[in-house]
């Protein structure tokens, strides 16, 4: 899967997020990529910031998960992740993804 790139006025990001019908986060098939993608980016002379937080994860811990789910994916404007029942993603993959359990 092709990063994502979000270029603001704070500067570049890039997140290797890899989705699947059962995972959702970064593999060891991200490494290589990630470390390609940093040196061209010291090359460039871009400052990395390691301690600034990446990717947001959140589990929302319910008692009926189903039926909450669609009040969230409305008002999230998410959708299913692929083979789950208790998962939303934002289909835009900027914003944390939402686990219910």
């Amino acid at each position: 899967m092709p990063p994502d790139v979000d270029l603001g006025h704070e500067g570049l990001t890039v997140r290797l997020i890899t989705i699947t019908q059962d995972y959702y986060g970064l593999t060891e098939r991200n490494a290589e990529p990630a470390r390609r993608i940093s040196a061209v980016a010291r090359r460039l002379g871009a400052l990395a910031v390691p301690s600034a937080v990446q990717t947001v994860q959140v589990a929302v811990d319910v008692l009926v998960g189903r039926a909450v789910i669609p009040f969230w994916r409305a008002l999230l404007g998410y959708q299913d992740r692929p083979d789950s029942l208790e998962d939303l993603i934002d289909p835009r993959r900027r914003v944390a993804p939402f686990y219910f359990q």
